[in-house]
């Protein structure tokens, strides 16, 4: 039992961290902006998703779009990431502007180590819960036996 609690805690720092990457690409990309000199219209953006058992880092594309009032509202549409932990690298490259586009590969970088992490945390943690109830199972079973003889 002590295993699973030590891989939930394991998740719960991976959290944290995908909190803190989410705040570290929004400051990165305001610098990034604040080195052209003017207010670039970014065209990529980094969303984070916490769950319980787990998250989810995923970019959209930002597409500016008109209201009935002629107010901008940006569109957020999901780029396809596949059933990979990472993204490829030249379609982001491709969907972000050219001042972020060092910020997005930066970080699409620390989201695949993060996301891969989360993969093997949660295979270690069913793999666990199989040979706990495996056990369970099988004592049971001795037990039940053991009692017939």
């Amino acid at each position: 039992m002590d295993s699973l609690e030590n891989i939930n805690i394991l998740i719960e720092k991976l959290k944290d961290e995908v909190q803190r990457l989410k705040m570290e690409y929004v400051l990165a990309k305001v610098d990034a902006s604040n080195m052209t000199g003017t207010t670039p219209l970014s065209k990529i953006a980094m969303h984070v998703r916490i769950r319980d058992s787990g998250f989810s880092i995923e970019w959209r594309k930002i597409v500016p779009t008109k209201k009935k009032n002629g107010t901008m509202k940006p569109l957020l549409i999901g780029i396809n990431k596949g059933k990979s932990d990472g993204y490829d690298i030249r379609i982001l490259s491709n969907e972000s502007a050219d001042w972020e586009r060092d910020v997005t590969i930066e970080f699409e970088e620390k989201a695949r180590r993060l996301r891969q992490m989360l993969r093997e945390a949660t295979s270690a943690k069913r793999s666990m819960r199989f040979a706990e109830l495996r056990q369970k199972k099988i004592a049971e079973y001795l037990e039940k036996k053991g009692s017939m003889s």
